[in-house]
């Protein structure tokens, strides 16, 4: 036949002679066993959990730009993740460049770049600092200008500003997991 037969001999050294064994052997051998999936299974769900855990409080920045004729234009941002963001950087993206934004002199130098003048000018800017957070459903104004609402022509202005404006926002969770929300880099 071709096929050789391995002998009883053989076939008992390759495995563990059970019968060798006594009942309180084979019962820590099973016991070693269960402990080992045990510890696997533990490892495992700790590595899901600490998944959740971070999902759990992703936070997720969305910032809109206001331009209707009705109403002040403005920047609002809208923390619409589940948990709190920590604020990092914060950039402006017009015509091909970038304009980092970390204090008030940053945006009023900005803004005047492209002909308005922040001290002629009713503004609310808020500019966080390193540690700022937005809470889970909260929003905050970026910038508003509400004297565009009643002035055509600083409305007309601001908004074609905007409309070229690209915003990059850099933010984190509190696992310090860091996140980046860019809205119309295209402009």
């Amino acid at each position: 036949m071709g096929t050789q037969e391995l002998s009883k001999v053989e076939v008992s050294s390759m495995w563990l002679d059970l019968s060798s064994l006594s009942a309180s052997e084979i019962t820590s051998i099973c016991a070693l066993f269960v402990a080992a999936i045990s510890v696997l299974i533990s490892l495992w769900q700790a590595s899901v959990a600490r998944k959740h855990n971070r999902l759990s409080v992703k936070p997720h920045i969305d910032p809109l730009f206001d331009t209707f004729a009705a109403n002040p234009v403005s920047c609002i941002l809208d923390n619409h993740g589940i948990g709190p963001a920590f604020f990092r950087s914060f950039k402006f993206y017009y015509r091909g460049g970038f304009f980092n934004i970390d204090n008030y002199e940053d945006i009023k130098m900005f803004f005047y770049s492209v002909g308005i003048d922040l001290n002629e000018v009713s503004h609310k800017v808020w500019i966080p600092d390193c540690n700022s957070a937005l809470v889970q459903g909260k929003s905050v104004a970026f910038f508003e200008f509400s004297s565009s609402k009643n002035d055509p022509f600083l409305h007309k202005k601001l908004t074609d500003v905007v409309d070229n404006l690209g915003l990059v926002i850099e933010y984190s969770c509190i696992y310090g997991v860091r996140y980046k929300t860019e809205r119309n880099l295209q402009a």
